[in-house]
């Protein structure tokens, strides 16, 4: 049981894993997939499985007893009918409170995982005594609800277990009675009494791990929820030629896929070799939504995002890690060596390769600074690093390899004048190597290097065209508001 249990965890772990590491729209049992795999594979090694395989073996010991003798026959089956109630029972009573129990254990874990990351925050704000107590409060709730699905099963099993040694005892005064009478031998007593507790310990071992067996059901449906592209290969795909032409968006909607409440609706644009997107707009109105779609991380409602005619589910893994890059918002490093998150932990990577990547990002000089260079370790979130050397070692992470398509969300943020006019200088020679850029800022700055525009507003697309259209429609639409404004004032 122990080696099906470590042949299960090896078949589905890479699919839970990929499944485990998606964002929280796609459910937040998603994210405890590899968990799950766990307590699978713990169930299968433990006592409550054996219990569970034994089971089926009843009919055969009762069938047994049976032809010793039809009356204590009949008295082990009402007793084991009486056992599987006690089980039902046990199920029915327990189950929402092992339900509640696991709720407030991940409630309670990723509130724990949400103050680690933003610990700092919390730190220089004092925060910590108040996350303190408000944890109290959740771990509280969390025992509470574990105790009283503890104290559900204690007690079944507690009945199960005393049950069974009143209707063995009873089972032995029987038989000395019928052995009195004649009607049994006393190596038929013993073999009854034998035989009926091998019978009813496998009933009695899963009342007591009733826990455990409803704990390894949830997960099992759980993990049975992997779709077909999760287990499937890498090495099944048709490999695409390099993209090299164009990346077209044909009216994507964007949106919670759980609730499909509309982020952004019906955006179209396309682009070609050299272009570089600027998208603009006010917070909230999706930008980073559809940066994150155009990469993939972010699935449309509708629509379609093609790269050279393909979609983006027509590409691998393996192929979107080698053409595309994406600088996130939030520039989050694993924690690695710089020289790891620069190419995006691959097998047999290049020193060229990692260094030219850094030089792009003009990142290079500032690796050389630190006593270990590219062997440094930045720690679990890129802690070791300033947001500043975060953001530029994330921009060489980004533009590895000299993808064709390179997405970049708010990549300014953190830099100063001196690496803004890095940036640029990024940005023109993505450019002439033939890559399309996407890029989201609220700095202008950054924007003097774009040549296409796409305004949203409100969560509504807005203007697209190249930059001096879209300017002139935007400083039109402005005057048109202004006018509008004073006439109201004027009446």
């Amino acid at each position: 049981m122990a080696r099906l249990g470590s042949v299960l965890d090896m078949k589905l772990a890479d699919a839970a894993f990929v499944r485990s590491t998606m964002r929280g729209s796609q459910g937040e049992a998603a994210s405890h997939m590899l968990r799950d795999l766990s307590v699978v594979r713990q169930f299968l090694s433990g006592p409550a499985a054996v219990g569970l395989l034994d089971i089926p073996w009843l009919p055969f010991y009762m069938g047994l007893i049976f032809l010793l003798h039809p009356l204590i026959g009949w008295v082990s089956i009402g007793s084991a009918a009486v056992f599987l109630v006690i089980a039902g029972l046990n199920e029915w009573m327990g189950r929402k409170p092992a339900q509640s129990a696991e709720v407030h254990a991940r409630k309670e874990e990723q509130f724990v995982a949400d103050v680690r990351t933003n610990i700092d925050t919390a730190g220089g704000m004092g925060m910590v005594p108040d996350l303190k107590r408000h944890w109290s409060f959740a771990h509280a709730n969390s025992v509470a609800a574990t105790q009283t699905g503890s104290d559900v099963n204690a007690s079944y099993a507690v009945v199960s277990r005393n049950l069974r040694l009143i209707v063995q005892s009873s089972i032995l005064g029987l038989g000395a009675y019928l052995t009195m009478q004649m009607e049994l031998s006393s190596g038929a007593l013993i073999a009854c009494s034998i035989i009926f507790a091998r019978a009813l310990a496998p009933v009695d071992q899963a009342v007591a791990h009733w826990r455990t067996i409803l704990a390894a059901r949830r997960s099992w449906k759980r993990l049975a929820a992997l779709k077909p592209e999760d287990l499937s290969s890498e090495g099944d795909r048709t490999d695409l030629r390099a993209p090299s032409r164009s990346l077209a968006v044909s009216n994507i909607a964007l949106g919670a896929q759980e609730s499909r409440k509309m982020i952004l609706p019906n955006v179209s644009f396309r682009v070609e070799t050299g272009d570089c997107l600027g998208v603009i707009g006010p917070s909230g109105a999706g930008k980073s939504s559809l940066l994150r779609a155009l990469v993939g991380s972010m699935r449309p409602l509708s629509g379609e995002i093609r790269i050279d005619g393909a979609t983006l589910d027509q590409w691998s893994d393996r192929a979107r890690a080698k053409h595309i890059g994406y600088l996130a918002q939030d520039v989050q490093l694993l924690d690695g060596t710089i020289r790891q998150n620069i190419s995006r932990f691959q097998a047999d990577v290049s020193s060229e390769a990692v260094i030219a990547a850094a030089e792009l990002a003009g990142v290079h000089e500032l690796i050389l600074s630190f006593p270990d260079g590219y062997e440094t370790v930045v720690g679990s979130g890129g802690m070791m690093l300033s947001a500043g050397q975060k953001q530029r070692v994330g921009l060489a992470r980004a533009v590895y390899g000299l993808p064709f398509l390179v997405v970049l969300d708010e990549p300014n943020a953190h830099l100063d004048r001196h690496g803004e006019d890095a940036l640029g200088l990024v940005l023109r020679k993505l450019r002439a190597a033939g890559s399309i850029v996407v890029v989201a800022a609220h700095r202008s700055a950054i924007l003097s290097e774009v040549n296409k525009m796409l305004l949203l507003e409100n969560g509504q697309p807005g203007f697209f065209g190249s930059k001096d259209d879209v300017l002139a429609q935007l400083a039109a639409a402005t005057r048109k508001q202004a006018d509008r404004g004073l006439h109201v004032v004027g009446a």
